[in-house]
């Protein structure tokens, strides 16, 4: 998560892309789904370029990403109070365009893989209150670690550290994630 790119769309652009997806996400085609891990409360899509033609500023984005190379696009929903597992991540240059923004949405990312893993995804997953989510990113960060609130419409490096993301509001956060064969940044 080592920051942003200038990859990034004209407003205009974007504001149609955010619109489309935050207000249908509910309607793309099952058959674009993509299995995300059964103790996961996400959900993600599969983004070809022959993708739902409902949407077609998704189509366009995603013709975009991969005239710079990207692959392997999805797109992941997080419904309000979701969260992943603490994860590394296979692909050394994965990148995050996130669709929407919310100072409740955190993207954690461990510097020190000395860590009983186990353990902090049972700290992460019993965060219900907003004490709990204190306690637990005071905690987090006094360890050496960093957690990131990534901006709309900018690019960012995941890389192969541990990391989590964690929807802790009321919204709904979406996200595009593609791979790409070397670092944009």
């Amino acid at each position: 998560m080592n920051g942003l790119t200038k990859i990034n769309y004209s407003i205009d652009y974007f504001d149609e892309l955010k619109l489309e997806l935050v207000n249908g996400w509910k309607d793309i085609d099952s058959k674009f789904i993509f299995q995300t891990p059964k103790y996961s409360n996400i959900i993600s899509f599969n983004l070809y370029e022959d993708f739902d033609s409902k949407f077609p500023n998704t189509i366009n984005v995603i013709k975009e990403i991969q005239k710079i190379g990207g692959m392997y696009l999805r797109l992941f929903i997080y419904p309000p109070y979701t969260r992943t597992t603490f994860h590394k991540d296979a692909p050394q240059f994965r990148y995050v365009l996130p669709i929407n923004g919310n100072e409740k949405y955190f993207n954690y990312e461990i510097i020190d893989d000395n860590i009983n893993r186990l353990q902090l995804d049972k700290e992460f997953f019993e965060i219900d209150t907003e004490d709990k989510l204190l306690n637990f990113n005071n905690k987090f960060l006094e360890n050496g670690n960093k957690i990131y609130n990534w901006k709309p419409n900018k690019s960012y490096l995941i890389g192969t550290n541990t990391h989590a993301h964690l929807n802790f509001s009321n919204q709904t956060r979406i996200v595009i994630v593609f791979d790409h064969k070397g670092k944009l940044f």
